[in-house]
């Protein structure tokens, strides 16, 4: 009877401890579940921030993209001697409506005169620097940061740009605007200067043809394509 009750005894001790081993075993299991479950969903979350942040970078760049190839200007600079063009050509372009439907927003052309002494009226120096003929939009010429005055000119005007070098080789300074230099006999008035190391000076394109032409379109797609457009009908 004693060893009956000892083997009985021992039945419900050993029924009590896989009780709790399996109560121990099913807490780590659903400890374990919540886990793996709390690990997913942090992945999940990491990968849609992944997501939008890559859509938001694309998105981004492609209006980017967009505003340099259909908005952002664009110049463009062509050898057009031969041609025939003068400011009166510009002139005709946009009478018939030929810049505004390629989407022309300026435009300049140009020919180098040579070298020629230019004489500071208020210092008496004199230097040699090239000399450079043009008419339109100025700015586009020499495309730098205007340091006094102003860039563009009027077709028509006794008004001339000077590089930065020019300008301090004949007034010792860039804040020059409105001084006087001399050409031969012609006296000209300094409108601005331009942020350049070379020795030049811009005057107005009074007669004769343009060597160079530059223009300005709104946006790049196609913009080479159209200036030779408008030289080839010449």
């Amino acid at each position: 009877m004693r060893l009956k009750g000892r083997m009985e005894l021992k039945e419900k001790i050993s029924l009590k401890e896989k009780v709790k081993l399996k109560g121990k075993i099913g807490l780590k299991g659903k400890i374990g579940l919540k886990g793996k479950i709390g690990l997913k969903g942090k992945t999940a979350v990491k990968n849609v921030l992944i997501i939008l942040g890559a859509a938001a970078f694309i998105w981004i760049w492609a209006g980017t993209y967009r505003r340099y190839l259909f908005e952002q200007a664009c110049r463009v600079k062509i050898d057009c001697r031969g041609k025939g063009i003068t400011a009166e050509t510009v002139k005709d372009w946009e009478k018939q409506g030929k810049t505004v439907s390629l989407g022309i927003m300026n435009m300049a052309g140009w020919r180098v005169a040579g070298q020629r002494e230019v004489l500071a009226i208020s210092t008496g120096r004199a230097k040699e620097a090239q000399v450079i003929c043009a008419f339109g939009a100025m700015e586009l010429v020499e495309p730098a940061e205007v340091l006094c005055g102003r860039y563009g000119l009027a077709v028509e005007g006794d008004f001339c740009v000077l590089s930065e070098a020019l300008s301090r080789q004949l007034f010792g300074s860039t804040a020059t605007a409105g001084e006087w230099v001399q050409l031969g006999r012609d006296k000209v008035q300094v409108a601005g200067v331009v942020k350049k190391e070379e020795d030049f000076l811009i005057i107005p394109m009074k007669e004769g043809e343009a060597e160079q032409l530059a223009v300005e379109f709104k946006g790049r797609v196609g913009a080479e394509e159209k200036v030779r457009g408008i030289l080839g009908e010449r």
